[in-house]
């Protein structure tokens, strides 16, 4: 210390660190554990102009496991400190715990400060406003009026400073905004939150601090800008952070962009009540004191809005509350839950708790649109057509004022990357929030792993999980198809996005959504589940402005219950606008075209929240004998506000010239049909299809050509949407549990020039229009055949299997494999176009010359 002067207090900040200890010389200064908060050490008894400092940094045995905070799943368990580091030099007069609490109704600050020795005057000054104010040891509060403030918000990220000078120079300086975020009781009855009088809907994303280039969150504000505003333009106006608190820079970077923030407490267990034999008291008082460390530390920041008790946890719904209690006297402007999916199956009513995060209101009520099988029952977009009409609504209507959670009885649950059981009563009612409620950890739908990220990974971090995915798929021979692995499996989860945004956006009752994720999660066996990656960069699955159609302020959305028409059926499309913008949308009209037909509905206003329109009736043309494909294209305007969305709908005839045949094939097992005369040799070939494969082996041993038909064959269920999370880990979840392990497919890879699907057009991948042929179908394992498959499912990268849903080869005569039920080529209209396509291709001289 070069300038050194005895008169000065000298206090050590280690901004953000694991366990530390420090000494001067050889004196032991103190010790600290703090996760989330900066540590601070007074060496003012052992300074000196020269002296030696030691800092022991442990990231071992920590007070409590840490949840994402500490988790190598993440941010890696990194060791050392981060951010601000240095000794700070103070005179008499030192001020700690500065604290403002903005009134926005009388527009005043509440400051409260903690002044450590002697009494000294100090100023004031905030928003052009000066206050002289003597202060005392001990706590002092005082009045400061801002009227002039403007309010923070979403749309007018407003921030000031407080700034406080004592008499003999010591400064102190704290951002804050005037700003009122609550949970409130709608006109219509449901319950939401409001930013200073006026609606919002959470649309969030989860956050667990993943950073592969250091291995640790930045602690720099520019650091927190570059993937906020990121997120922010996919629509993005909330993070939750996943067992973790970010760092003074992520609070800083919200409140310039109108972001609102939910830390969690660093942990994923049981709170017990304190007379519980099994109770731990000294992990559950360093939870608590946590929790006031990161109120202290963070709470004058406009964007902290919120804050959780942890991730999924279990014990005492009485605990629970009095913690949370304990909380809101201490720090009344943040809203508190008490945890995110607590008590899963049974959710609990905790009266202290102002919103409710959740997956479920019972075992089948289902906030959500996935699941993992450890969790069954699965979510409607896993388990229905695509479809544009679901909503959460009626699991809220009708339902007993409070859930089961709690009591004597004990289950086996999912718990991070295991299983545990807990203590809970069987559900005897279904819960009944009095509180907005928001739908936890939406999505999960699995990508392929963009093989050409690895290159990516220049940091201390090292994509070793991706080399080994790269290495499995070579070995299986299919390393060529790793892009259009990622693109075709993409594309299905965003469009599997669509579907659950959109249903959360048709719910009322729903105050938000938590996405897992916007983008990749590194750990628990890699879950490529964003459609941005690691680095919250665009993998090229969805374009921003497809993604902002359905989450972004404001979206028009169209309910329909199919996306697949018969040609001169009526289209019936229900119309609704989720607008969540500062200012209802005035002297608006909504847009509707589709083919030849467009219509325009004026709206001379469309407020806050959900409004619904009416039905439109679009006719589709009669007699048309080939497929097509049409787009609704949806607009609203209002003012300066234009928001777009569109829908793919998929035409068919409703004849199938060849419906008679799968008639028969399905009746009896078998029937033998004679193709076109041969170009070359003027003969009729004839074409055996069968349903049986003992029967198809015997006629190519005879020569013949074969159309095969069945899902009988062995391999791999089909099912139609892509992976939840990562397979991996729920298969050995759902073993441990003694419950079915996922399918564990990504969707489709369609070789859509083959001449087998020139009948059929279609895309690459997994389009609404092969729902019904997925469903029916089988996914058989061609390792090793050299076989590639026309359709292929797409396999998870634990086994990478060959899988083919049609697909010919050449056994003695020419073999057409279709892995569908023939029962379903007559019960629609896109399974009977697409069974006449492949059998145009089995009698023609494509097929039984090649």
């Amino acid at each position: 210390l070069p300038d050194y002067d005895a008169g000065l207090h000298y206090t050590l900040t280690l901004e953000r660190t694991r366990k530390s200890a420090v000494w001067v010389d050889d004196a032991f200064v103190g010790s600290c554990d703090s996760l989330c908060t900066a540590h601070e050490f007074d060496l003012t008894a052992w300074a000196k102009p020269s002296f030696r400092l030691t800092i022991l940094v442990d990231n071992t045995d920590y007070p409590t496991r840490g949840g994402h905070m500490t988790s190598p799943d993440t941010q890696t368990n990194w060791i050392g400190i981060l951010g601000r580091m240095g000794i700070a030099a103070e005179a008499p007069g030192r001020v700690r715990q500065l604290r403002v609490t903005p009134n926005v109704e009388t527009m005043e600050l509440s400051v409260s400060l903690e002044l450590l020795d002697e009494p000294c005057t100090a100023v004031l000054s905030a928003c052009g406003t000066d206050r002289t104010v003597k202060l005392v040891p001990g706590e002092n509060r005082v009045s400061l009026p801002v009227p002039e403030a403007e309010l923070w918000s979403e749309w007018h990220p407003t921030t000031y400073e407080l700034a406080v000078t004592t008499e003999r120079g010591n400064g102190y300086r704290l951002s804050f905004g005037m700003r009122d975020f609550r949970a409130v009781r709608r006109g219509d009855g449901t319950y939401g939150f409001s930013i200073n009088g006026r609606d919002t809907l959470l649309r969030g994303k989860h956050d667990g601090m993943i950073f592969p280039m250091t291995g640790y969150a930045p602690m720099d504000e520019t650091g927190w800008l570059r993937v906020m505003e990121t997120a922010k333009a996919y629509g993005i106006n909330h993070y939750r952070f996943h067992t973790c608190c970010p760092p003074d820079a992520a609070f800083a970077a919200a409140d310039r962009l109108g972001i609102y923030m939910e830390p969690e407490l660093p942990f994923w267990g049981t709170i017990h009540a304190l007379d519980d034999p099994e109770c731990s008291a000294a992990e559950q008082a360093y939870l608590i004191h946590e929790g006031y460390r990161i109120l202290r530390e963070f709470g004058h920041h406009p964007s902290f809005v919120m804050m959780s008790l942890g991730n999924e946890l279990w014990g005492s719904p009485e605990r629970l509350g009095e913690i949370l209690a304990g909380f809101r006297a201490y720090e009344p402007r943040i809203l508190y839950t008490s945890g995110s999916n607590n008590f899963q199956f049974c959710p609990a009513e905790i009266p202290e708790e102002d919103f409710f995060v959740g997956v479920r209101l019972d075992r089948d009520a289902l906030i959500r649109g996935s699941y993992a099988m450890c969790d069954a029952p699965q979510g409607f977009v896993q388990t229905e057509e695509p479809a544009s009409l679901h909503d959460y609504d009626r699991f809220f209507a009708g339902a007993d004022e409070t859930g089961a959670g709690g009591g004597d009885g004990e289950i086996e649950i999912q718990y991070g990357t295991g299983v545990k059981k807990v203590k809970a009563a069987s559900v005897s009612g279904r819960y009944q929030p009095r509180k907005p409620v928001v739908s936890h950890e939406v999505g999960q739908y699995c990508t392929y792993p963009d093989l050409s990220e690895i290159g990516r990974y220049t940091g201390v971090l090292k994509a070793r999980n991706f080399e080994v995915f790269r290495e499995r798929l070579h070995e299986a021979g299919l390393l060529e198809l790793a892009a259009d692995f990622t693109a075709a499996s993409g594309a299905l989860a965003a469009a599997c996005y669509k579907l659950e945004i959109e249903a959360a956006r048709r719910s009322r009752n729903l105050a938000g959504y938590q996405l897992l994720d916007l983008q990749d999660f590194t750990g628990q066996g890699t879950a490529t589940v964003g459609i941005l990656n690691a680095f919250m960069e665009p993998k090229g699955i969805v374009s921003r402005e497809a993604w902002n159609a359905f989450n972004g302020e404001t979206v028009v959305l169209a309910g329909v219950s199919r996306f697949v028409v018969r040609a001169g059926e009526e289209l019936s499309v229900k119309l609704y606008v989720s607008h969540y913008g500062e200012e209802p949308l005035r002297d608006a009209a909504v847009s509707v075209a589709m083919g030849e037909f467009s219509c325009e509905l004026p709206c001379p206003e469309l407020r806050t929240g959900l409004t619904e329109l009416g039905t439109v009736r679009i006719p589709t043309r009669a007699g048309e004998q080939k497929t097509e494909t049409l787009t609704l294209r949806l607009s609203v305007s209002g003012g300066e506000k234009k928001a777009s969305n569109s829908y793919e709908f998929y035409l068919y005839p409703s004849e199938s010239e060849y419906a008679s045949l799968a008639r028969e094939l399905s009746e009896n097992g078998s029937v033998r049909v004679s193709g076109e005369a041969s170009s070359a040799d003027g003969r009729r070939r004839e074409l055996l299809l069968t349903t049986s494969p003992e029967e198809a082996e015997a006629a190519l041993a005879r020569n013949e050509n074969v159309l095969l038909a069945t899902n009988r064959l062995p391999g791999i269920e089909s099912t139609y949407c892509t992976d939840f999370w990562c397979y991996p880990m729920f298969r050995s979840i759902s073993e441990s549990m003694n419950k079915p392990v996922p399918v564990g497919t990504l969707g489709l890879l369609i070789d859509n020039g083959h001449p087998a699907l020139s009948g059929f057009p279609c895309e690459t991948y997994s389009t609404p229009r092969w729902y019904r042929l997925v469903e029916a179908g089988k996914c058989v394992v061609l390792d090793g055949t050299g076989i590639r498959p026309i359709v292929r499912t797409i396999d998870n990268f634990e086994r990478n299997h060959s899988l083919g849903l049609l697909f010919e080869a050449r056994k003695g005569g020419k073999l057409l494999v279709c892995a569908i039920d023939p029962a379903v080529f007559t019960e629609y209209p896109e399974c009977g176009a697409f069974w006449d396509s492949i059998c145009r291709y089995a009698l023609s001289d494509g097929f039984l010359d090649g």
